[in-house]
């Protein structure tokens, strides 16, 4: 049905599972609909056909006991969300799943229907947006890696870059002597034209502004310079804020050594052609 969310609970003790499985399905709408099993290879078995939203999943089982339970689960489907299942005295267990990346944990003494259903809408909340964030990011890194570019990622509260493997393309820079911070980039702008590149940048984030692009020359690993194309787009938070800046270095050293030979042989030729008396 529309809306019905699809609950694997996973207990050993029939008792604890008859109990969960009642207070789950006495929430208002018919909201969830509980599958049970009292083991964890019949769980995987279950989990591998889909369709499950959320795992409620008791970390003593006859095939799997303690924290190895949940790791087993999660490697396998580290996109369901897991609330684990532990006695008041073994509570510490549960701060360790969670740790180990579980939504949340449950009491078994201390269940009602309305934190039972709290804690599992919360789980696939937090997790469906947890699974739209680490796609994002898989999608960012699969983009920065087809692009011969060197993509950089500026976190501006603590000052920390993230530079793409295109940074070695045409900078030439081995990833384990690329700066994380940005000092790196500023130091490494020819001195002729860094005052005007981070000024320019600054001038953007200090006024609300969303883009900025520049060109300059870039210090290579090999000691010469790069002209690059630069440019970026400042992300703010809620308040308007600059929290961040995502850009592109591209490489334009053959285009300006082109646009150079071009503009020296045209002077040539206007010499050749003032200097004759055709």
């Amino acid at each position: 049905e529309p809306g019905e969310l699809r609950i694997l609970l996973v207990e050993n003790a029939p008792e604890d599972a008859s109990l969960i499985q009642a207070l789950l399905e006495k929430a208002k709408g018919g909201l969830f609909r509980v599958e049970t099993t009292n083991r964890l290879d019949s769980a995987m078995k279950r989990l591998e056909t889909g369709g499950i939203d959320a795992v409620i999943l008791d970390l003593t089982l006859p095939d799997s006991t303690g924290l190895e339970t949940f790791e087993a689960l999660q490697s396998q489907f580290p996109t369901v969300p897991v609330l684990v299942l532990t006695a008041m005295q073994d509570e510490s267990l549960g701060d360790l799943a969670i740790r180990a990346g579980a939504q949340d944990y449950l009491l078994k003494d201390r269940l009602d229907s309305s934190l039972v259903v709290r804690a599992v809408r919360y789980a696939i909340e937090r997790k469906r947006s947890e699974n739209a964030l680490r796609k994002s990011e898989e999608r960012f890194e699969l983009m920065a890696r087809a692009t011969n570019d060197a993509v950089w990622d500026w976190d501006l509260g603590t000052n920390r870059v993230w530079w793409n493997v295109g940074v070695r393309s045409f900078l030439g820079y081995p990833p384990d002597t690329v700066g994380t911070d940005a000092n790196w980039w500023h130091e490494h702008i020819h001195p002729e034209d860094r005052e005007r590149v981070t000024s320019c940048m600054r001038a953007v984030i200090d006024g609300g502004g969303r883009f900025w692009l520049d060109e300059y020359r870039y210090l290579c690993a090999d000691g010469s310079y790069a002209c690059v194309f630069d440019r970026g787009y400042v992300l703010h938070d809620e308040r308007g804020r600059a929290v961040r800046m995502i850009g592109a270095m591209m490489d334009i050293t053959d285009r300006k050594r082109a646009e150079e030979a071009l503009r020296e042989t045209n002077e040539t030729l206007r010499t050749l052609i003032q200097a004759s008396p055709l």
